[in-house]
């Protein structure tokens, strides 16, 4: 499945840069000839039919859209012109007729979905065509629901057989040739139909694509924050010397419409400075080549405004902005100029040079709400049906993390979610929502100061929010702040308590503090809900044995083994408490034997603390020559592990040989 969706996310970036599923191979028709059983042929008329265009080709819906018999082709592009209608206006004279079946509604849908005609034409032979009502066709598409049949030069139809999806069939006498039928299921009828009279005739064309002049104004339906620009020419980043409107310019000294724009923004500088406009010219020549030209050519033109030049990741960010905003990505190109108001969000993106009449208008934009910016983004009038667009800082960041670029997108989701609480243009999320993510994603980075931080503001924000809530709660537990995160996960429960996940947590973040008398009751809430849970059981046995619940632990382990029988860790000490306990209310020789010999089998007698718990629980039967080689087995097996414990063993071990059995002072006494 993964490589599948990475698979689907590699074409589609394929698709978003202009390129093709297929090459661009230009589309291709076959006839089916005339053929045997054996001997079954295509043809590739492709070059004659008139249908090999060099569209990005997707999809083709079938009919007889001008009612002259034969059929014509509805093709749709990813590509220009989005989609063609072919028309049929071959010369050939064949026969030819039409069925539209009608279900009842009831025994049959409406539309006959499912339903299935044959006819049987008057030839030497009986020849019987076939077809079927489909509800699609071919890839996103649907042709006409009239089943059209191409008869060649046969004259006459004996009989039409029609077999509705109810198993109804129904058998008529042949219908007349170049005709038109509807086939109704509820009055069993055939109707003759004609088509509408005072049809538009279709005219021809030939589309021709508009020339591009490499010049393209966009207005953005709502306002993206501009990405962090560095610079190598200053330590601070180029956004702080954004002060009021800003006009951003990307160009190079190779670039003659460059150098022409920078012209114009030096002889109507005092124009620009009076409508409160500033400019920022970002040089790109340093990166591949000599920025001395582009010096020299700011020196000539005595050029007024800041002029800086640009790195490698300002590119990339700017490409990113872009690629967030816009279908179609294509490569950052020179001159590229961005238009921010004094809070740094872009209003407009301008491609090729922009004219200094054309900006001043823009500029008026920036004062406008959403709901009329985007009057200005789309080239021809309408009426909106939805309500505004709004800026998802998140289509950015997500775009940043593609790009490899996590820091950047954590620096711009930091910014956002600063001036998203003065409720300023942009903002399509609360700032609860941006922290979290913003959270999150230094929490990835290991940035973990940075992310509780932002953990904390987000709950400032939102403090019902019981993502909010959980996600810091595993955060602090991750770095060992169990106490806080225990009371993160108090206020999930609080916030929404029928969610077991959040109790679970709090049940093992006691048990990791130590607490086990708080553990058991979180834990019992989730087997109340979940009583399949064996971790839970399981530990649920723990914290009650720790606690002092030995009766009830005890109880907890077995239901841990009806659920799991092969869970080894509940069944080693169900038998160490049955076989050890100075209780003697609580210890059961017979079971503990019964779980000591299950656990080792699983085992295969190789785990040396396994065998002495069976040893033990031998003894506890007064089977001590059992109990000692055993124990003698577990102590050789623990020697090679941990020396101590082999120690422990052995003394174990003398007391099976003095038929002894062996009482464990370390479990707490049962307080129940």
């Amino acid at each position: 499945m993964l490589r599948y969706r990475q698979g689907w996310k590699a074409l589609n970036r394929l698709l978003h840069e202009d390129r093709s599923f297929s090459g661009h191979e230009r589309n291709c028709a076959f006839l089916n000839l005339p053929s045997t059983a054996a001997d079954q042929r295509f043809a590739d008329i492709s070059a004659v039919s008139g249908l090999d265009m060099a569209d990005d080709g997707r999809a083709i819906a079938v009919c007889d859209w001008d009612f002259d018999g034969d059929l014509d082709l509805w093709i749709t592009n990813r590509t220009a012109p989005r989609i063609r209608l072919m028309r049929n206006n071959s010369q050939r004279q064949n026969n030819f007729v039409a069925f539209k079946l009608q279900g009842d509604g009831q025994r049959t849908n409406r539309d006959a979905v499912g339903a299935r005609i044959e006819l049987v034409l008057e030839t030497s032979d009986g020849t019987r065509l076939v077809k079927s009502v489909s509800a699609g066709e071919g890839f996103l598409s649907q042709s006409s629901n009239w089943l059209h049949f191409g008869l060649g030069h046969a004259q006459r139809i004996q009989k039409i057989i029609v077999d509705w999806p109810n198993a109804e069939r129904r058998e008529y006498d042949g219908p007349e040739v170049n005709q038109r039928y509807v086939v109704d299921q509820q009055s069993q009828q055939v109707t003759a139909w004609s088509p509408p009279a005072q049809r538009k005739p279709l005219k021809a064309t030939s589309p021709q694509a508009a020339e591009s002049n490499g010049v393209a104004r966009t207005i953005l339906p709502a306002k993206r924050l501009l990405p962090t620009l560095r610079s190598d020419d200053f330590e601070e980043s180029i956004n702080t010397k954004i002060a009021g409107p800003t006009v951003i310019s990307i160009w190079s000294a190779t670039c003659v419409s460059c150098v022409k724009e920078l012209s114009e923004f030096t002889s109507h500088a005092d124009q620009l400075r009076a409508a409160g406009l500033n400019v920022i010219a970002i040089n790109l020549d340093n990166l591949e080549g000599d920025a001395q030209p582009a010096q020299q050519i700011l020196q000539r033109i005595n050029f007024p405004f800041l002029a800086v030049s640009g790195s490698m990741e300002l590119v990339r960010s700017l490409d990113v902005l872009k690629r967030a905003i816009l279908d179609r990505w294509q490569t950052l190109s020179v001159p590229t100029s961005f238009l921010v108001d004094e809070l740094g969000f872009v209003t407009a993106i301008y491609q090729g040079p922009v004219e200094i009449k054309q900006l001043l208008a823009d500029l008026q934009l920036q004062q406008f709400p959403e709901i009329r910016l985007r009057e200005f983004s789309s080239p021809f009038p309408g009426q909106w049906i939805m309500p505004p667009q709004t800026a998802d800082p998140l289509q950015v960041v997500s775009r940043f993390i593609d790009e490899a670029m996590i820091q950047s997108g954590i620096d711009y989701l930091e910014r956002h979610a600063e001036l998203a609480d003065q409720t300023q243009p942009g903002s399509s999320q609360e700032p609860g929502d941006l922290f979290h993510v913003l959270a999150v994603l230094l929490r990835d980075q290991q940035q973990t100061d940075e992310s509780m931080q932002a953990f904390q503001k987000a709950i400032e924000y939102r403090p019902n929010d019981f993502r909010f809530r959980t996600d810091f709660a595993s955060l602090l537990a991750e770095v060992g702040k169990l106490e806080e995160a225990a009371v993160q996960l108090q206020q999930g429960v609080r916030i929404n308590p029928q969610d077991i996940s959040v109790q679970r947590k709090l049940a093992f973040v006691r048990m990791a503090q130590g607490n086990f008398a708080a553990a058991i009751a979180p834990f019992q809430s989730v087997l109340d809900k979940q009583p399949n849970d064996v971790a839970s059981w399981y530990n649920l046995a723990n914290a009650l044995r720790s606690n002092g619940q030995l009766k009830t632990a005890l109880d907890a382990y077995r239901q841990a083994l009806k659920v799991q029988p092969n869970m080894t860790l509940a069944a080693n000490n169900l038998a160490w408490i049955l076989a050890t306990h100075p209780d003697d209310t609580l210890r059961n020789a017979s079971e503990a034997v019964q779980w000591a010999e299950h656990v080792c089998q699983q085992t295969e007698f190789a785990e040396p603390s396994f065998l002495d718990t069976l040893a033990c629980a031998y003894a506890e039967a007064n089977d001590f020559e059992q109990a000692v080689s055993t124990a003698m087995e577990a102590m050789e097996l623990m020697r090679e592990r941990d020396v101590q414990a082999a120690s422990r063993i052995r003394g174990r071990m003398e007391q099976f040989e003095k038929r002894q059995p062996f009482r464990d002072p370390s479990l707490p006494a049962n307080r129940q």
